[in-house]
This record gives structure tokens, sequence and C-alpha cells, in this order.
């Protein structure tokens, strides 16, 4: 035997393919047969101990007939006398033998040798699936002899003293004495696995020498197709693709996956191995799994190619599962596996053996796929099956985000803020964000911006769009107890995008208070009105929330009642000194006292807010953690930071809220951050929490449409990634939903505010004859070209190609030749332009291909099925699906 001839494996076993509870194991110097008590498989067995009661050994074949090392393969028809070929790996004879249940004696297994001219290994037998009779046996390569054998073994007498045919189960064996010898193909080369090809009774697919593949015709006198492979070993034809195979290769460690219509260019699929393999398998019950067991490997690799069968895959990803063939209990170093075989009918059953003679049957579990549908189904997958289940129709779905999403959706969520605004009014969070969203429209800035944006411009650019709210602002008497701290346009125009007041603003602080009080946000409109300083109404605001708990009989009314009395005793003066520590010394006793009541009440208020409050007044600092550490509104927090925290303080504080924001998906970060690339990332964190890809979608998209389309921003936004895929999303949960009319007005809406370049159109009606467009539209160029415009095109009337002049198609019905218009213009914005009626549009069948007016042809089939032209007896209403219905209006605008 030549010195590269690969080695075999110490062991193998093989299912039985017609008596699915046998089992066939190879090693120990001879052939075991047997039957599992198991149905379900996942057995651990150790051949070398006592196996009674998990297998039963049906027949045994010992090393006294010359079998030692050895190769199989079972006879491809179902036979009582159990029959395979077995090759020897050492002389390369070939017996076709009968593992008969319950026979012990040699002689009653041997049935018939096949022995080459030239003694040398035997690398694979193969049966062929169509023609039974015929076994292909290959060879290790000797000195003018040939590598590939075919044997017809009905050519050979079988022993037994019986003459029977090998055809059918009644008739197991040859009656025939003639001898014919075998076809003989590849001269001189090594055969290193074979596989015949299912739907070609007579091609053969064989490895030859470490690098070729080649195709046999044994009609044709062995003639053959060749391509350079490079994967030469283990040819495995998936059963459940006529044109498909695998093999692989030990010189580039790789599995290839070739297609047997494309075998002379690249493999289909290249799976990358990390070490080199001694066997592949296709699962017989499942398509798309393939096994590999590795050299000194302890575990069977399967992969999944439905993955993906266009591009190559490396180990991680294209591996599904790794089962290991050895029990946790004997899991060593030197228990390595064998060989594998799959089930011939148990679904996704594998069994492996280890060099030490450990049997493991085991099934392979597939990762199971959940999705929740749009209508709140749960689906999973498990194996072939799927289950659904339907959600609790008791649970009110309309609190979900789906719920919430289409309510919005069909309530006209869209592009306009102030529609939006209306719509989220119940939700805090989301009104506060269009009322952002809102402001810059009104401040006239001509872009949306954050917090952080404002507080950067430059003064002119602020006091520019601060210009209009200074009108607002004159004339009003009363002065503000504190002005602001800092007094720059900047932070003034970053408070009024959080939706505060200006100090000397109190007509729109008294609007905004009143708007909180009629929703019942009592705490709320107190609280603002101490923030800014309006005590007074802060106590009435305090005595109306009292009124409305005692009315629910809540029991807070006596805390709020005490927390109004204890405002009426602030002293402005002393707050302001205090704050701003003009006068040495401490406070009066007085103001103390004062103090120590308010901390014993704010310990007792259960409202955030109304703890900030009375926290406000308390504040001896400049940190104001009373307030800012409390849970009140996000826009509340960070226009009281604006107003009263200091430049160095303030930049800190938004780092920090921005950071926040961020880890919790808060998507009200944005008004720190606007919409750059910190704020893109707070509302991907936003969409993470929440799935709502409704608001992001449309946030985004009205930002686009106040940015200039040439600028970086524009181009950077519109190209996101994570935008494309929210906007995606969006618009298939509408289709899911159905709302196909919503979908549609959704993305009419944003290229109405995109500002979209005209896009030509890019379907034409062509003639016939010399393939040019016969639209008027494609000769609206060059210099020429104003003939076809205004007026004009609306009395246009084309009933010839334009270039060769050739006349139109005539209408089936009138006879008249067809003529198209394509032009939208119109003389007036009432008058409809007669050139873009669908009744003169063009109309066929698909399957006659005779055409017409639209609605000559409309008329036509109202009271017909069959074609209009005669001899036609084509049925043209049949075919369409849409013909029970009226589609067809005499106008599209």
């Amino acid at each position: 035997m030549a010195s590269t001839f690969p080695r075999p494996p110490t062991r193998s076993l093989h299912w039985n393919p017609h008596f699915n509870d046998e089992v066939l194991v190879t090693g120990d110097g001879g052939l075991r047969l047997y039957k599992t008590s198991s149905q379900n498989g996942n057995f651990n067995i150790d051949l070398k101990k006592d196996v009674t009661g998990q297998l039963d050994t049906l027949a045994i074949n010992s090393d006294d007939t010359g079998i030692s090392s050895t190769v199989v393969d079972w006879y491809p028809r179902k036979l009582e006398a159990r029959l395979l070929a077995v090759g020897s790996t050492t002389t390369g004879k070939v017996t076709v033998m009968s593992m008969w249940p319950g026979a012990s004696h040699v002689e009653k297994f041997v049935k018939r040798d096949f022995v080459p001219r030239a003694s040398r290994a035997c690398s694979q037998v193969a049966w062929s699936p169509n023609q039974p009779n015929l076994l292909a046996v290959g060879l290790d390569k000797a000195n003018r002899e040939p590598s590939l054998l075919i044997w017809d073994v009905e050519t050979k007498q079988i022993v037994h003293g019986e003459r029977r045919r090998l055809g059918t189960a009644s008739e197991p064996y040859n009656s025939s004495s003639r001898m014919l010898g075998p076809t003989e193909l590849a001269q001189h080369d090594l055969i290193l696995s074979l596989a015949w090809i299912p739907d070609r009774p007579d091609t053969l697919l064989a490895g030859v020498g470490y690098k070729w593949l080649r195709v046999f015709d044994i009609r044709a006198g062995g003639a053959h197709t060749v391509s350079t492979a490079r994967g030469a070993f283990e040819l495995a034809v998936d059963p459940h693709s006529k044109n498909l195979f695998a093999s692989f290769s030990r010189t580039d460690h790789a599995i290839k996956i070739w297609d047997l219509r494309h075998l002379g260019t690249e493999p289909v699929l290249s799976l990358n191995a990390r070490n080199n393999i001694s066997r592949i398998s296709w699962c017989p019950t499942r398509p798309g799994l393939l096994g590999a067991l590795y050299y000194e490997r302890s575990a069977v690799t399967v992969y999944d190619l439905n993955l993906r069968l266009s591009e190559e895959i490396d180990q991680s990803s294209g591996e599904l599962v790794t089962q290991r063939a050895v029990p946790a209990s004997q899991r060593r170093k030197d228990t390595k596996l064998a060989y594998f075989s799959w089930h011939p009918e148990c679904k996704n059953r594998l069994t492996a053996i280890s060099t030490h003679g450990i049997l493991q049957d085991f099934t392979i579990k597939e990762p199971s796929s959940l999705c929740w549908s749009v209508s709140g189904e749960i689906s999973f997958s498990d194996s072939n099956e799927i289950h659904s289940f339907s959600a609790d129709m008791k649970q009110d779905l309309s609190k979900t985000t789906e719920g919430l999403i289409k309510k919005r959706l069909k309530h006209g969520y869209g592009l306009n803020t102030q529609k939006n605004l209306e719509i989220c009014a119940d939700d805090e969070v989301l009104c506060a964000l269009w009322a952002w969203l809102n402001l810059p429209s009104t401040l006239g800035s001509g872009n949306i911006m954050g917090i952080r944006a404002a507080l950067n411009m430059d003064t002119a650019t602020a006091k520019l769009v601060l210009d209009g709210f200074k009108k607002r602002a004159q004339g009003m008497g009363k002065q503000p107890i504190i002005a602001t701290q800092d007094n720059q346009a900047q932070k003034k125009l970053a408070i009024l995008l959080c939706g505060w007041s200006l100090m000397d603003d109190h007509e729109s602080l008294s609007e905004t208070l009143k708007k909180l009080e009629d929703k019942g946000e009592y705490e709320r409109a107190a609280a603002l009105a101490v923030f800014h300083q309006d005590i007074k109404r802060g106590i009435e605001t305090l005595k109306s929330a009292a009124e409305l708990e005692r009315k629910r009989s809540s029991g807070k009314e006596t805390a709020i009642l005490a927390l109004a009395m204890t405002l009426s005793g602030f002293s402005p003066a002393a707050h302001a000194m205090s704050h701003r520590r003009t006068l040495p010394g401490a406070p009066s006793s007085s103001d103390s006292l004062w103090r120590s009541t308010c901390s014993q009440i704010r310990n007792q208020l259960p409202s955030p807010l109304l703890r900030a409050a009375i926290g406000f007044l308390t504040n001896a600092d400049d940190e104001y953690k009373e307030v800012l550490d409390e849970d009140i509104p996000m826009v509340d927090k960070l226009g009281f930071a604006l107003r009263y925290l200091p430049t160095d303080a303030l930049m800190t504080f938004l780092d920090k809220m921005s950071k926040k924001c961020a880890a919790t998906g808060d998507i009200l970060g944005i008004l720190i951050e606007g919409l750059d690339a910190q704020g893109l990332s707070i509302l991907a964190a936003y969409v993470d929490r929440t799935c709502d890809v409704q608001t992001p979608s449309i946030l985004l998209s009205i930002a686009l449409s106040t940015m200039a389309p040439s600028s970086t921003d524009f181009r950077r936004l519109r190209a996101d990634k994570r935008f494309i895929e929210w906007l995606e999303s969006y618009r298939e949960l509408m289709d899911r939903w159905q709302l196909w009319l919503e979908r549609a007005k959704f993305d009419i809406e944003r290229q109405g505010v995109l500002k979209p370049t005209f896009v030509p159109p890019q379907v034409f009606v062509r003639c016939t004859y010399c393939g040019a467009s016969v639209m008027p539209s494609k000769l609206i160029k060059g210099p020429n070209s104003t003939r076809y415009r205004g007026e004009n095109v609306r009395r246009l009337s084309i009933m010839a190609c334009p270039k060769c002049k050739k006349p139109l198609p005539r209408c089936a019905v009138c006879t008249l030749h067809l003529g198209t218009g394509v032009a939208r213009q119109r003389s007036s914005s009432t008058e409809k332009s007669s050139i873009n009626n669908f009744d003169r549009w063009f109309t066929w069948c698909q399957v006659c291909k005779h055409s017409g007016h639209a609605n000559h042809l409309e008329a036509w089939f109202k009271d017909h099925e069959e074609c209009p032209v005669s001899n036609c007896k084509c049925l043209c209403k049949s075919y369409d699906q849409f013909s029970s219905e009226t589609f067809i209006t005499n106008d599209f605008d």
C-alpha cells in the first residue's frame, strides 16, 4: 500500500437503512450487528463490557474471515439476509456477505469475494442505488492497474447452494453462473472516495488523487468531466438535493459544498475547519445539516447550511450545535471519536463511537426561534413544528407599546408637531418632547437645537432669536424677586427650550400655570410658581390642590394646607440675602425657625415636586441638591439648573444628566444634546428600552426637514443606519397591521418635507419596432424641446413612434391607434388635464398581448369574457383577479 494512502478509522458504525433499530459496528477484528432496545436513542454503552439489556447481538463476524480493517456499505434494497459489501483496507478484496440474525458460523456469512489483480488498499465501496447489481470499488494506485472497479454482482455465483438473483426481496440471490470482469476506470490513479449520483443511474462521482473530482459516465466507456477541487476526500451527496454534494480537503482544512451543474467553478460554499477532517455526512432526515468529525476530537460538529449558502462562513458563525459523544464521567483527553453515523429515520439522531469502543447515541436539539406577532400572539419553533399561543385577551393591549403606536397612528400621529403635542397630552415625556420640537419654529432658529447648542451659540445669534420675546416682556410693571443669576442671551434661550418662562415674562408663566391647573396638575403648578418666585400664586394653587384632595378623600389635604401656611411665612428679603451673601452674619432666629419647620414638613410630603419647592426655599448654598436630587420632570430639572446653577456647575450637571439618559434610555436627553451623535445614541437607547420605533422615525424625519439638503448634518443623519432601520421597521409595522393608507400618507408626508430631488420615470412604453420610448417626457430635452411644454403638451397625441415613425398598435375595440399621455402640467389649478386621463393609457392582456384603450376594454369586459380580437379565444377577463370590482376611474389626480 502506498504510504500516502489515508489511514482508515480504527472503528466505525453503520445504521441499517432498512431495519432502523439495527446498527453494524466494525473494529476489534470483526463485524457485529446489534439491535437497540431504545427507540428514542440517547444511550451510552461501552462495547468492551457486557451490553446485555442495552443491545441485542444479532450477528457476529470474527476475524477468521480475514476481515480486519474494513470499509462497509449496506445493500440498497431491503433483504432479510442483511446483505452488505465489505472492502479490506489491506488487500483490496471486496466481500459481499450476509449478516443474517442468529447465524454464527463463518461459512454462513461469506457469499462471494471480488479480488483485484494487484493487491492494494480499498478506500471505499459503494452500491448503486438505482442499479443494485453494480458495486463500485475504489482502490489505491498500482503500476499499470486501474483504481476504480465497477463489479456486476449478478454475473457471479453465490455459495449456499442456492441460485437466485439479487434484484428483489423474494429472490435475494443470483442464479447466473456467468463470470464477467469488472468495468475498469482511472488508470494509474488513487481513488479516495466514491459516490453514485441518485438521479443519474449511470453516473459515478469520484475523488481522484488528492486534488481532482471526476464524474464518470459508465455507459460511455468511462468518459468523465474533471474539476480541480483540492477536496477529494469523503464525497457525500446531499439526500435532499439532486445537485449538491460535499467533500473536504486536508491541505487547506476546508469542507466544500459543490454544485454538479457548475463543477468546473468554485464551490458553492467553503467551511473553514480547525483541524484535519476524518469524516463528513449529511443528515438524511433534516435538509441542510452536515456533520463533521475532526481527527483527535471528542465532539461532532454539525453545520446548518440553511443559514447561508452563498458566502463563506467560519466555524463560529456556521456551527449550529456541538455535541460531545463521550459521557461526562469519561470525558478525558485520550477519549477521541473514531466515527459517527446519522440514524436513517429518527430526526436529527446521531450515533458516534470512540476509539475505546464507547457507543453514544443522542439527538441534536436545534435552537428555537421566538417571535411576537403584531396581533399579540407568540410563536416559537420546536424542530420542524411551530407552536403559537394567543395573548391574554383580558390584558389591556392599548397600554403596550404596540397598542400605543397604533392608537397614536390612528389619531394622526405624524410630522405635525402641534398635532403630536395634542395627541400625546397624556404622556408627560412625549408631551415635553413635542413641546420642545415645536419651539424652534416659534423661536425662528431655522434648525433643531439642544440646550448645549444654545449655550454654545454666539451672543449675537442668541439675541436675534430672543428678540421676538422682548416685546412681550415690555410693560410688565412687576419685577422678579431675584433676577436670573446669569443674564446671558444663550442661557435665556436654553431656558425657553425647556418650556420655562423667563423671569420677566409673567404673562407666559400665568398661562402655563393655568393650563396645568386645568389638567389637575396642581403640584407641578405650585412648584413652578415657587421656582419662578411667585409665592402668592403658589399658595393659591396649593389651596386649590387641597380642595381637590378633600373631594377625593385622599387624606392629603392636611399636609398641603400646612405647606400653604408655611409658604405664607416666607420672607423674600431674607431669602435674597442668604443667596446673595451681601451681608455678613447668620440668618435671624425667626428665619432659622421657619427653615426648621419647613424641613419637618418637607420630609412628610409625598410629592417630589412639593419637596423640591420647599428645598428650593430652604437651600443655603449654590448646589440645590434638595431640588435636583428629587424625582421631578426632566424639563423642570433642566430649567431650574439653567436658572440657578453657576456656569461650571451647570455644565457638570448637564454632562451627568446626558450620561444618565443614555444609560436609561430617557428620550428627553436629546433636549440637552439635540440630534448630534450623542443625541442619536440616546434615541437608540430609548428604542432598546421601549421598542417604540414610531417616535424616533417621525422625530428624525422632521429634523431632516429643517436642514439644508446640501449640509453635512443632513447627509449624516439621512445616511445613519439606525435611522434607516427604525424608519423601515415602522413602515413594515404599518404594513403588517394592514394600515396601508396610513403608511402611504406617512411616506407622502415625509417626501413632502424632505424636498426630494426629481427622480425621472424608470418604466416606459417602448416601440415594438425600434425599442425607443414613446413617452414625450423623453423628448423634452435640448433646444427643440419647448414644443412639448406648456399648453402644447395637453394637446399632444402620439399615434406613432417619435423615433422610427412606425404606427403604434391599434385598440382592439375602436381599431384606432393607441396614444398615450404622460405630461402632468395643467393650464390652471382647477382645470383637469385630459392628457392624464386613465382611459387613454395603454392596456393589454398579459396572455394574448392584445391591447386597447383602458376605458374601451373596461366597457368591453363588463359584458364579455373573451378577447375582443376576432379569432382570439383568450379568456382575458378570467386572468384579472380584480375583475369583480371596479378600480378604474376617469381621472387620477
